[in-house]
Order: structure tokens, then sequence, then C-alpha cells
């Protein structure tokens, strides 16, 4: 790694500012990182969006039990993962009324691309 790469990560990335800081207070001692290190570099997003998408956020969580938001995107976040998946290996989501006997297909835009992609990697391969 170069002076200028290595001057990057410091700029970029807080845990190896922290160790960075630390050796050169201390140059004798033990960099031990602890949670809280982890925590302060823990990244941060920023999402906008609508009066009304909040309150439909606010109304999923009331629904699920869930008190934060980072709650709430990490349970979609290992949904979605799981449907891209499942759309990944050929197969098709969808909710069963089992009463009627009928089943509704899920469409979202993100699966078919998803889907799309697998088919067209499936072309491509040798």
């Amino acid at each position: 790694m170069t002076r200028a790469e290595y001057e990057a990560l410091l700029r970029r990335d807080f845990a190896s500012f922290a160790e960075r800081c630390f050796h050169e207070l201390n140059p004798h001692a033990r960099f031990a990182p602890g949670w809280h290190i982890a925590l302060i570099a823990a990244k941060r997003i920023q999402i906008d969006v609508s009066p009304q998408k909040l309150a439909e956020l606010e109304e999923l969580m009331r629904l699920c039990g869930i008190s934060t938001k980072k709650d709430l995107i990490n349970n979609a976040l290992t949904l979605l993962q799981w449907a891209v998946r499942q759309v990944r290996n050929g197969r098709t989501i969808a909710s069963i009324d089992e009463k009627e006997g009928r089943y509704r297909e899920l469409e979202m835009p993100i699966l078919s691309t998803a889907a799309g992609r697998r088919e067209e990697s499936r072309r491509a391969a040798p």
C-alpha cells in the first residue's frame, strides 16, 4: 500500500484511524479495539422518504413489534436477500390462499431484474 493509499484509508476508515492514533500516542502498547470503536466506526446512512412513506414505515414497525428503524431495515433486507436468492434459483414467490385454493405471485421490478440477470448468466455460461 502506498503512503497516499494509507492516508486515504485513515481518512475514510475510523477504526484504522483510531489504531494509528493509538500507536502514535502509545508506541509500545498493544492496541485492543473494543466494541466502542466498532460502534463509532459503524457506517450510517440517511434515507429521504416522504411523510406518507415514513408513516407507512412506522405502521409496519407497530404491526411487527419492531422498536427501531434499524431493525425494520435489517428485517426488510433479510427478506429481500431471501427473495432474490429464490428467483435467481428459478423459483416463484407467491401468497397462497388455501381456503380459496388460489395463489397470487409477488410482482416486484427488483425481483424481475434479479431473475433476468440469472437468465443472462445462464446463457453466457459455456
